[in-house]
């Protein structure tokens, strides 16, 4: 990483320039974006299956003051730069980057920054219009550790293991939690297909693994999920917009349990854009209630909605995006919402026996509420607030007497 950050500097690279990378999964694009985050500099890595006019439109939205790329990127990066930013640098993996790591080591000098400066950004995938830059600060990334040691209780004798590639949030959170925990993390250095996965998962050994659909799907078609170390872990499908009744069968047999967040809360008016009446079933609560199937409901913390916990529950309940407007007809019951956001959550993370209800041995983590969520009309779900907040038996947080926040 030192090598790195010294190699950007020289190259121009000054506090709150872009980095971008378009490059194979190998350590060195994890050194370099921890680089690039140590001279202040906001790491921005790109898809390898961008094609020539995606890559255009992401350089011409991040212009990065260079950008460091595997030779098969090359002309691909070439023609970008040249149609949208020109004034890039292009370097190469295996001709700047190998001569920085041939130099010896010296002390790491990362520029002071704080929680609330930029640190990287994530390209979306594009799929409500065109790639969008989505900011990321230097005070998210201990978040990422604390998803993993605190809910999942990871530590450092796991193994982690996301098959997306890097540019991915999930990739990304996967090295910091790996990194600041002393983890393992696993690198599939070129796209992941059944084979690859299966292979690494049989070699490393991975306790904790983070996939998308797609990859699911080639799994479960070469039935790799009945193998021994496939069986050794506890599996979850995310997202579900566009699954069917078939699918959710095959789910079932497998044991699997689904993963729904409340994306529409805030872009279901895109979605009916982009996906005309199918955004009616996006997501598919009633149906993924009705298969019989474990599932648990989030918003996907702040990726694509709020995290407050009231308005996810509201959308699940009512299909009603935050200003009122009607987008989903697959709403379930207050209880099974509240099932599903609660006890279904815990046993998705391993926290059965410690989280999701209020039980003699499990943590008191509980919240008093400034109004019944069983029985206020249905369209106020989403602005009950709470009153006082209990971690372990203390109180944490108490609304003081002018309806003000006091923390403790």
């Amino acid at each position: 990483v030192a090598q790195f950050a010294e190699g950007l500097r020289a190259s121009g690279v000054k506090p709150g320039d872009r980095v971008g990378m378009l490059m194979l999964d190998t350590p060195d694009i994890v050194a370099l974006h921890q680089a690039a985050m140590a001279t202040g500099a906001i790491a921005v890595a790109m898809s390898s299956r961008a094609t020539q006019d995606e890559l255009k439109h992401i350089l011409a939205v991040v212009h990065p003051a260079v950008i460091v790329v595997d030779r098969e990127f090359a002309e691909l990066a070439s023609g970008g730069i040249a149609a949208a930013s020109p004034e890039t640098k292009l370097l190469y993996r295996d001709h700047e980057l190998a001569e920085w790591k041939a130099k010896p080591a010296g002390v790491l000098k990362p520029v002071v920054r704080q929680p609330d400066d930029p640190a990287f950004w994530v390209m979306t995938s594009g799929t409500t219009g065109v790639p969008k830059a989505v900011e990321h600060r230097h005070g998210n990334v201990g978040i990422c550790a604390d998803y993993y040691e605190h809910v999942l209780t990871c530590t450092k004798n796991d193994r982690l293991f996301a098959t997306s590639r890097f540019h991915f949030a999930y990739a990304i959170g996967n090295m910091f939690a790996a990194l600041r925990m002393g983890a393992g993390n696993i690198l599939l250095e070129h796209w992941a297909t059944a084979e690859s996965v299966a292979a690494t998962v049989e070699r490393f050994k991975p306790t904790v693994l983070l996939s998308v659909p797609a990859v699911y799907h080639r799994l479960l078609d070469a039935r790799l999920p009945g193998t021994a170390p496939f069986k050794a872990l506890r599996w979850s499908f995310s997202h579900l917009d566009q699954i069917d009744e078939a699918q959710l069968d095959r789910m079932k047999k497998l044991g699997m349990s689904a993963l729904i967040h409340s994306r529409p809360l805030i872009q279901g008016a895109l979605m009916h854009k982009a996906h005309g009446d199918k955004a009616w079933d996006m997501p598919p609560f009633r149906r993924v209630q009705d298969s019989g199937i474990r599932w648990g409901l989030g918003s996907d913390a702040t990726a694509v909605t709020t995290s407050n916990p009231f308005y996810t529950l509201s959308f699940a309940v009512t299909g009603k995006m935050i200003g009122g407007r009607k987008v989903n007809r697959q709403s379930v019951t207050r209880e099974e919402a509240l099932i599903a956001h609660t006890r279904s959550n815990a046993a998705i993370v391993f926290q059965e026996s410690n989280l999701g209800s209020i039980q003699n041995g499990k943590y008191a983590d509980l919240l008093v509420l400034d109004r019944d969520y069983l029985t206020v009309p249905a369209d106020q779900i989403k602005d009950i607030k709470p009153v006082i907040t209990m971690v372990g038996g203390k109180v944490a947080y108490e609304a003081n007497a002018a309806g003000q926040r006091a923390t403790r």
